[in-house]
């Protein structure tokens, strides 16, 4: 398996999880992912919240058109 850099820690990653250019919690498609090599697990789990605060600030767009949310939940108002 090729080993990169992760584009924030710098350290080396082979990880196999995708990194969602857009949170996956709004319905980022397939095709906007990176691979796991480009941001490791550490650092994808650690900026989770960041994701979880641009979330929020959409969740009411997301209700009113029915976007999926992560893992198939039906989306709902938070804020």
């Amino acid at each position: 398996m090729k080993r990169e850099s992760c584009i924030w820690c710098l350290r080396e990653s082979a990880d196999t999880d995708v990194e969602h250019i857009f949170p996956d919690a709004l319905g980022c498609p397939a095709h906007l992912t990176l691979p796991g090599s480009i941001v490791c697990k550490r650092c994808n789990n650690g900026l989770a919240h960041l994701d979880q605060v641009v979330v929020d600030d959409f969740d009411f767009l997301l209700f009113m058109n029915g976007i999926i949310r992560k893992r198939g939940r039906a989306p709902e108002v938070s804020n």
